[in-house]
């Protein structure tokens, strides 16, 4: 069951039953590798270059979408190497950058399946982390059961920060992360909307734009997914080890604005 939980917390399992939910969520376009190639990525990294059709690929796709665009794999989008890996300024970054991907995610265990590459969402972020490299926003996770609403924090506790750029960054972050009624009922339906399409229990995160807007960027089932209790254990029957913070930030779905 637990295998189960987090083949469903793939993006090629959830985007596609979600991605008609009346939303406001990044315009998103998938490449999916076939099945015997997936092995073959290990190779790729070797040569230093992807199979043409995958790079063409990417660029038919990056035009459509136009720069700065959002990249990640159907599990990972390794956002600590931000500039390196999921945000793509031009179309010559595009192949560099997948392949940045598949190497980090052959580092982390996780399998490259598909690359999604989504309309990058401007963030109304207020500093930076992890050596300057990642903007911090607004983020809210809402846990949903059974397309119901019944829990809700903010995505970035204080813990989870490292190399700040400023000095008054918890300041900015408890600024950020301040929940207001029009916020929450606003995300509730937004949540309670996603829910409607998928069976069982799930984490849906959102992130606040620079004009204001709360976007739909990823979930996940709630058997998986990191809640604020520092050290809980994630769910008794799952019999699985305590997760820390920055263990779950950086191995689970990552964010893709």
């Amino acid at each position: 069951m637990v295998i189960e939980w987090y083949k469903q917390s793939s993006m090629l399992y959830w985007w596609p039953k979600v991605e008609k939910a009346k939303v406001p969520k990044p315009k998103t376009y998938v490449i999916k590798l076939k099945e015997k190639e997936i092995i073959k990525t290990l190779d790729w990294l070797e040569k230093g270059k992807l199979p043409s059709k995958y790079r063409n690929q990417l660029k038919k796709y990056g035009a459509k979408l136009g720069y700065p665009l959002f990249l990640r794999t159907d599990e990972f989008s390794d956002k600590w190497s931000f500039t390196k890996t999921c945000f793509v300024a031009s179309e010559n970054q595009l192949e560099q950058h997948a392949l940045a991907l598949i190497d980090a995610s052959w580092m982390h265990d996780l399998t490259v399946r598909a690359f999604f590459l989504r309309e990058y969402i401007k963030p109304d972020w207020k500093f930076k982390a992890f050596w300057g490299e990642l903007p911090i926003a607004p983020e809210r996770r809402y846990i949903i059961r059974s397309g119901k609403v019944i829990e809700h924090f903010p995505y970035w506790p204080e813990d989870a920060i490292k190399r700040p750029d400023r000095e008054d960054w918890m300041e900015l972050l408890r600024e950020m992360n301040n929940e207001t009624k029009e916020e929450v009922e606003l995300l509730t339906e937004y949540a309670e909307e996603v829910g409607r399409y998928v069976k069982g229990n799930w984490s849906v995160d959102f992130m606040k734009s620079k004009d204001g807007k709360w976007y739909f960027i990823d979930m996940a089932r709630e058997e998986v997914s990191w809640k604020p209790k520092k050290q809980e254990k994630l769910n008794s029957k799952t019999k699985l080890t305590k997760a820390t913070l920055f263990d779950f930030l950086e191995s689970t779905n990552s964010k893709g604005v």
